[in-house]
């Protein structure tokens, strides 16, 4: 009974969800269309097409630590920035919304606030998981119509456009830097965000989500762990830059403070 129960929640929430925010996940590909668009009309300066990584390295690779300094002109990393507003969106408010129609009759025939709430952390994790095949799915689009579908990045290329040296940096470290590490600093994100709109409301979460990453990219340290996933603040780009393995790790302790702390609080809230 409860193996059942639990597969339809989870399938239910993950249908649904997903039903609700399509037009976010439309919305949200904006950015993977914006760095194709801009990588392509840059490859004419280059003897060889892009590959695969080169749009992803171009669209995470954010900004080296902020230094002010007089004269320096302020750079706003902009697709950088619109991938996590657009993640933030689609996490929104379908959770609490969720509760406020359907949540409490469900809870009651499930008997268990523990399996709705862990429902809605998969669809949150789903969600995040889906907004990135996506981009990915457009991105090898574009090396298709490019007529070249390579996952050998070009050191001309990103020494040039991304100022980064990939000749340093191994294929399946390419891998984790471009793709893993954004993916799962998206998911421990989403999932602070989503107990946020529990404890405060959809609204303030977000702001407050969005004014995180915005002070994450302008000032460096360890407590804003918003820019972990710009590849140019990693130890593969600068001296003393944040290692893969202290990134996994303030992710995963954030993904596990955010589910298990939102569902404390949850089984504590008053849903009547």
């Amino acid at each position: 009974m409860w193996s059942s129960t639990r597969r339809g929640i989870i399938k239910y929430d993950l249908c649904q969800g997903l039903r609700a925010n399509m037009w976010k996940f439309l919305a949200g590909a904006v950015p993977f269309f914006g760095v194709v668009m801009i990588v392509q009309e840059r490859s004419v300066l280059f003897s060889t097409e892009p590959s695969f990584f080169e749009y992803f390295i171009y669209l995470f690779k954010g900004i080296r630590n902020y230094t002010p300094v007089p004269g320096q002109q302020f750079e706003v990393p902009i697709l950088w920035m619109i991938v996590q507003v657009s993640m933030a969106l689609i996490v929104y408010d379908y959770p609490v919304v969720n509760l406020e129609k359907y949540g409490i009759q469900t809870i009651i025939r499930a008997k268990s606030r523990a399996l709705w709430w862990f429902s809605k952390c998969i669809w949150v994790a789903a969600s995040v998981a889906l907004y990135y095949a996506v981009g990915i799915l457009i991105i090898l689009g574009a090396c298709m119509l490019m007529g070249k579908i390579s996952f050998i990045a070009d050191q001309e290329w990103n020494m040039v456009m991304n100022e980064l040296d990939v000749s340093l940096i191994a294929n399946k470290q390419l891998w984790l830097i471009c793709i893993c590490i954004p993916l799962m600093s998206s998911i421990a994100l989403s999932l602070l965000q989503l107990t946020g709109s529990f404890v405060l409301s959809p609204v303030y979460s977000f702001l407050l989500l969005l004014s995180y990453i915005v002070i994450s990219v302008y000032y460096n340290h360890s407590c804003f762990m918003g820019a972990n996933s710009m590849i140019l603040r990693n130890e593969f780009a600068m001296a003393g830059g944040n290692t893969l393995s202290g990134i996994v790790i303030t992710n995963i302790i954030v993904m596990c403070a955010a589910v298990f702390g939102g569902y404390i609080y949850f089984r504590r809230h008053d849903i009547y």
